[in-house]
């Protein structure tokens, strides 16, 4: 593929901007909670995953990490993540969820030194840079990566050590309602992204440097919220641009505005052009549109992004309603929940955690149900009777990498392939493993998992208590991505010798040896070897499953599902219901 978004990558690790900038949160396309960088102080990392599907036309992700801002008092720190669509007219989704601090700054950047922002007027360049304006590591840049005046200072880490100091040649300016940003990577390819209206945002445009001075440079575009007790949803819009997008026609201005005097001047030099034209049919930033900057280019597939209210009961996450309506005449529907109680928004009722709908000329194209129970809109009612299987692991097979349920579940091949959750209320977090089979042996079912179950193996060095004993083998699982913290994936899990002592995980603490707090020590000795247990007896899993509906030709569709469903299609059109056990018999 062609490289739009930038991660800038790795240098000396000893290099300033290595250390200050490339190790911080800031550098990458994510949410900031409160200027700092994630895991810092008692912080852990890592987090769950939600969901995985990949159905024709939609590829989907969901997980939350609120470890990694653990200290910073952050409930909620969840992010899905969506491909719609082909090569042709396709787009991501990125809806961001967080809750806690009192500032969360979505950042996001490509792989160009300039943005065009539209829906937005931003102020003059300031000087200095996002930590200050007597702070400005963006421009002290040396070719070895170090900060100029600083010699002889590996793995320093420039003032105030969160990244923020790069941001440099900042602009500012307060989104009224929806707005958009293009990044030209070059003559004809360029990404963009569309933020829908979200009240007290503000839009801050700053350049940040490459790992060395001869790489490229990379324009940030942040989108700030401040409020005590925080709760954020951020809810973009990621369009690649090569070329084959509608060309752009003649039309009035939309977005930012020249400014006079000096504001000019500085909006000029970073952003080229100020005055950002749009297609005729692109309506300024008044009438509720996304302004779609073209700057020349082909302008945007997308005409129109816009959350729609939704009414029914609160969930245990925001629930967010998408509407994107394109400049082909097709809208994309977005339902994004964390459960399946029934819910309207607009002329539609949704029951699930993540449903797309693509229409057309007041007929349904595209429907994807990803743990869903419900869809009712357009003369449509489709009901899965199941929105999962969700079960209690009763052994594990740890040789062969099997676990065994009561929970009956399909032996057809539908769920080959498929994502298994396993969780457990002891546990810190959830784990995951593709399903190679499913088979039923002896009134159980057997579960064959791709991967192994376990997660490495100690030896006992010395047990020091009934509750403590050292390993001498580190896991490197111990410690957070920073290296400043324990992770707290151990958290629950269990250890087990070969003689078959166990013992189940309080705590964990890196080193060498590494020390684990356990509940008890009992049957464990120096120089027992034992293994750590990623999945065990009494966990719980749950496997999302997935349908879709397709329109074949004028009139015609085609259903596949994981689970049986009730489909009551308005009068004309005809239905094919695909056996998709035949899709993955083995």
């Amino acid at each position: 593929g062609y490289e739009l978004t930038y991660d800038i990558g790795y240098a000396l690790g000893s290099a300033h901007t290595q250390v200050g900038w490339a190790h911080q949160t800031a550098s990458h396309n994510v949410v900031v909670v409160n200027e700092r960088s994630q895991g810092g102080g008692d912080s852990g990392s890592g987090g769950s995953l939600y969901l995985f599907a990949d159905l024709p036309g939609l590829k989907l992700i969901e997980a939350s990490s609120e470890s990694s801002y653990a200290a910073q008092g952050v409930t909620l720190y969840r992010r899905t993540l969506a491909l719609v669509g082909g090569p042709t007219g396709g787009y991501a989704i990125d809806l961001f969820r967080v809750k806690g601090g009192s500032q969360h700054d979505y950042l996001f950047h490509a792989l160009a030194d300039r943005a065009e922002v539209a829906g937005v007027s931003l102020s003059a360049e300031e000087p200095g840079s996002l930590a200050g304006t007597n702070i400005c590591w963006g421009g002290q840049q040396l070719n070895d990566g170090d900060m100029a005046g600083h010699p002889n200072q590996p793995y320093w880490n420039p003032p105030p050590g969160n990244g923020y100091g790069f941001l440099i040649k900042s602009q500012r300016g307060q989104a009224d309602g929806a707005w958009s940003a293009l990044w030209p990577v070059d003559a004809t390819n360029g990404v963009r992204l569309f933020m829908a209206a979200q009240p007290g945002t503000e839009v801050i445009s700053a350049l940040a440097p490459g790992i060395y001075p001869k790489l490229p440079k990379a324009r940030y575009v942040i989108a700030r919220r401040k409020g005590q007790d925080l709760e954020s949803q951020f809810t973009a819009v990621i369009e690649p641009n090569d070329g084959n997008t509608p060309q752009a026609q003649p039309g009035r201005t939309a977005g930012v505005r020249p400014p006079s005097g000096a504001a000019a001047s500085a909006t000029s030099s970073t952003l080229e052009h100020s005055a950002i034209p749009v297609p005729a049919d692109v309506a300024s930033p008044e009438d509720g549109r996304t302004p779609a900057p073209s700057q020349g280019r082909s302008a945007s597939w997308i005409e129109r992004v816009e959350r729609l209210p939704v009414t029914g009961p609160a969930g245990a996450i925001p629930v967010i309603a998408l509407k994107i309506t394109r400049h082909d005449g097709a809208t994309d529907l977005f339902y994004s929940s964390a459960d399946t109680a029934v819910r309207q928004a607009g002329d539609f009722a949704f029951a699930g955690h993540f449903i797309h709908a693509q229409l057309k000329d007041g007929k349904l194209l595209v429907l994807s149900l990803i743990g869903a129970k419900e869809f009712h809109g357009l003369g449509w009612r489709i009901q899965p009777k199941h929105d999962s299987c969700e079960g209690a692991v009763a052994a594990a097979d740890y040789e062969s990498n099997i676990i065994t349920t009561p929970a009956p579940l399909p032996t057809d091949g539908s769920l080959n392939g498929q994502v298994i959750l396993f969780d457990n209320p002891r546990y810190s977090r959830n784990t995951a493993y593709r399903i190679v089979r499913v088979k039923t042996s002896n009134g159980q079912t057997r579960v064959q998992l791709d991967g192994t179950l376990r997660l490495g193996k100690g030896v006992v060095a010395a047990v020091k208590d009934g509750q403590t004993l050292t390993s001498l083998i580190p896991h490197e699982y111990a410690r957070s991505v920073n290296r400043k913290a324990g992770s707290g994936f151990f958290q629950g899990k269990r250890i087990r010798t070969d003689t078959g002592a166990t013992a189940e995980i309080a705590s964990v603490r890196h080193g060498q040896p590494m020390s684990l707090t356990v509940r008890s020590t009992q049957g464990f000795h120096a120089g027992n070897v034992f293994h750590y247990d990623d999945v065990q007896p009494g966990d719980q899993f749950t496997i999302i499953l997935t349908a879709s509906l397709t329109q074949t030709a004028p009139g015609q569709y085609e259903f596949r599902g994981q689970s049986e469903a009730a489909l009551d299609p308005p009068s004309g059109p005809t239905v094919h219901v695909v056996d998709i056990s035949s899709d993955h018999a083995r």
